[in-house]
């Protein structure tokens, strides 16, 4: 017994070792996966073919199932995306190759240039397969794009050697010859195929494109109409014939292709599909609805119409109902990478920014080629401020697509709120030659252009932007700002007061309006602003914080410390009132508390480089240099490039003569991101006297002292320093007399005192 027992244990473990062998899994969802491809039920095939995948992510008959199955649904991006991965897999697969080249063939028309990239890829499915008659007619059309037409006959002529009754070469020699600008030839070859091949609908089509191309309309609507009866419900049927009706402006025989594919073949998906497309491309959305809905009851589950759904449903502000369609789509397929994408639009929308961010992640994860996807999550992370986070994000977009615009507008945009306006001109100046409407690109110009001290021009963008949308509170804030730098305080008031009637909720912009006012000493002005704001919808803690700022500009100190108490108890969130506060409390001297402030508020948000900075500042004055330098690197793990606190920081290095080659790496960034700013010339140049480069070190410490309105006796003496290290006798005499005359008692007079002495 215990023997038999044995056995059926060991019978046992090998049964359970088999349902778990990750072999035997993938083989079995693929081949459940190839079996709903082949019956066209493309859902079932997706979700299967991706749990063979689970098995084994490196199994490449897999992601070509997928590829099919996203292809045969018209989903071309996530088609692409696998056959990429396929590539990754196995870079000499002829399958692949072929595919991606008939895309980029697609694209090419757009895109000149990628016909190189079409041969290329022809020409290496050739070594693979010399007698692949797609690669070869593949080759073809890309030397055809390349001009190069007898290079293309000579390769379909090869093509139709191997088979001669091959209608795609047939139809590719008719379209050479076409090119040759041989039209009898070209129509005998298209009549031949015809005759040939009297039910392909492919020969009706390429023959209705060539009557169309020499401007015969009647036999252009008689070929497109032969294609549709042979197979009303192919796409290819449907939108040609539906397109040639709508160039002739024809809308309602565009809309009865549809509604007759939809009688003929009432079971088959792309006719409902087409039509409610039509509809939304002719503005009736209800009616667009309706068609999906009716598509969804002939097709249940058909994600592509419910994500459509969603989309819309969320577009109208009916987050309620796009969720519903969405959550429908991942109980089926809970890797769909759209619907991960819509839920995290719907979440941002309501502020849960953790849980969008969670979603975008989501969706890159399952198609890295969802380009959309890292743009909302590069949008997310930059209100968050978290710059570099969100450069990484825009460039792994690029390096996906480098011609995918929205992310090169956002990019541009980047580069100038980073304060690097030359790129940000650059890039935006690229994207608006293709792109001329590209608002992020706009904004980036605009802003790089106001940084540039270019005005006028940044001007003219912002209100090019403002006239686009003319609703966008934001733009008008801007416009306002940079009419304020040029002096035009009326025209800036009415933008700013515009931009806040637009936005009650637009700080900012308020800030600005009083700064205006208190500019001018208007403070009663700027109180009886904020009594009528306080009337409206802006928050009561901004009303408060402001009036604090009034008061702290009158040097009522205490008026405005009740003022920013008040803000507190109201709003604890209200982050910028604990660094007025601490501001205030610089301001009397009391750095302790003013360094308290700033931890109340990291308590509440600790990713806040701002407060560590200020943190920073307060016990460098504090003469805690230990502590101003930790919470300076604090700064630049959330934000590499702050050029304040690599400058800072760059010094405190410099004084306490440790970590030089730090000091000056910190030093190089602070004055590539501040190029014109002299305090960060003088760090950087005092850094290079340290380390014994007294060449730089006076270039850099005379700029600073050029560049100041009023330098002081220490900018002269470390500039006399480094003339005196030069060997420049003169300069350094001249220089170090003139800290002398400016303060004779400045730390380092003695040492001035000494050196001239040396020098006689």
């Amino acid at each position: 017994m215990k023997r038999l027992a044995a056995v059926m244990l060991v019978a046992l473990l090998m049964l359970s070792g088999c349902s778990r062998d990750p072999k035997a899994q993938r083989d079995k969802y693929f081949k459940s996966g190839q079996k709903y491809l082949d019956d066209k039920k493309y859902e079932e095939a997706a979700i299967e073919f991706r749990n063979a995948l689970r098995a084994d992510n490196g199994h490449v008959p897999s992601y070509l199932g997928i590829a099919q199955t996203f292809q045969s649904r018209g989903d071309l991006r996530n088609a692409i995306a696998a056959y990429q991965q396929v590539l990754k897999l196995d870079s000499k697969n002829v399958q692949a190759k072929l595919k991606l080249g008939g895309y980029m063939l697609i694209a090419a028309s757009q895109q000149p240039d990628l016909f190189k990239q079409v041969q290329q890829m022809a020409e290496e499915a050739l070594q693979v397969e010399p007698s692949n008659k797609d690669a070869l007619l593949l080759l073809a059309n890309a030397y055809s794009g390349q001009n190069e037409i007898d290079k293309s006959i000579e390769q379909i002529e090869k093509a139709l050697a191997l088979d001669p009754d091959n209608l795609q070469a047939t139809l590719a020699l008719g379209v050479a010859q076409f090119r040759r600008k041989d039209n009898a030839k070209a129509e005998e070859i298209f009549k031949q195929a015809l005759q040939k091949h009297p039910n392909e609908i492919l020969a009706y089509l390429e023959a209705a494109i060539f009557y169309a191309a020499t401007q015969r309309p009647q036999e252009t609507e008689n070929h497109l109409r032969k294609a549709f009866d042979i197979a009303p419900s192919d796409s290819r049927c449907l939108y040609t014939l539906a397109n040639f009706y709508l160039a002739g402006k024809k809308t309602a025989e565009a809309e009865n292709v549809f509604k007759e594919a939809i009688k003929r073949k009432p079971d088959e998906r792309e006719p409902y599909w087409g039509l409610a497309n039509f509809y939304f491309q002719q503005g009736k959305v209800d009616t667009g609805i309706e068609a999906l809905n009716r598509l969804l009851a002939v097709k249940k589950g058909d994600s592509a119409a419910l994500l459509r759904l969603a989309e819309i449903y969320h577009s109208q502000n009916n987050d309620a109902k796009a969720e519903e369609n969405i959550r429908t789509v991942l109980s089926a397929d809970p890797n769909n990478a759209q619907a991960h994408f819509l839920q995290g639009r719907i979440l941002r929308r309501r502020q849960e920014y953790d849980k969008a961010m969670a979603e975008f992640d989501a969706a890159i994860k399952q198609n890295e080629s969802l380009l959309p996807a890292y743009l909302e999550k590069a949008n997310l992370q930059l209100m968050r401020n978290e710059l570099d986070a969100c450069e990484n994000t825009l460039k792994a977009a690029l390096q996906r697509n480098r011609d995918y615009m929205p992310a090169r507008g956002a990019y541009a945009r980047l580069l100038s709120i980073r304060q690097k306006p030359q790129e940000a001109l650059q890039q935006a100046e690229e994207v608006l030659a293709r792109t001329p409407n590209n608002e992020d690109a706009l904004a980036g110009r605009a802003e790089a252009l106001r940084i540039s001290g270019k005005l006028e021009e940044s001007r003219k963008d912002w209100i090019r932007l403002c006239e686009m949308q003319p609703q966008n509170a934001a733009y008008r804030h801007r416009l306002g700002g940079v009419e304020a730098m040029m002096g035009d305080n009326a025209s800036a008031m009415a933008n700013l007061r515009k931009a806040v009637e637009l936005n009650p909720k637009l700080t900012d912009a308020i800030n600005d309006i009083l700064y205006l006012q208190i500019r001018a000493k208007q403070f009663d002005a700027a109180f009886s602003e904020l009594d009528r704001l306080a009337k409206g919808s802006t928050p009561q803690d901004e009303i408060h914080r402001f009036r604090g700022q009034v008061y702290l500009a009158q040097q009522d100190a205490a008026s405005a410390e009740r003022e920013f108490r008040k803000t507190i108890e109201i709003n604890p969130q209200n982050y910028q009132t604990y660094m007025m506060l601490g501001q205030l409390n610089a301001q009397r001297n009391n750095l302790p508390q003013a360094i308290k402030e700033m931890d109340q508020l990291i308590a509440r948000n600790n990713k806040l480089a701002s407060a560590y900075l200020l943190k920073a500042l307060y016990m460098q004055l504090a003469n805690d240099i230990a502590g101003a330098k930790t919470n300076y690197r604090k700064v630049l793990e959330l934000d590499s490039e702050n050029a304040v606190a690599c400058n800072n920081l760059a010094w405190l290095f410099t004084e306490g003569n440790t970590n030089l080659e730090e000091a000056l790496s910190l030093a190089r960034t602070a004055k590539k991101k501040l190029p014109e700013e002299p305090e960060i010339a003088e760090t950087l140049g005092w850094t290079y006297y340290k380390m014994k480069n007294y060449t730089l070190a006076a270039d850099q410490l005379l700029f600073s002292v050029n560049n100041r309105k009023q330098p002081s006796a220490e900018n002269y003496y470390r500039l006399g320093m480094a003339y005196h290290a030069k060997g420049d006798k003169v300069l350094a005499k001249q220089t170090l007399r003139k800290s002398l005359e400016m303060n004779a008692k400045f730390p380092g007079a003695d040492e001035a005192r000494q050196i001239l002495k040396l020098l006689g």
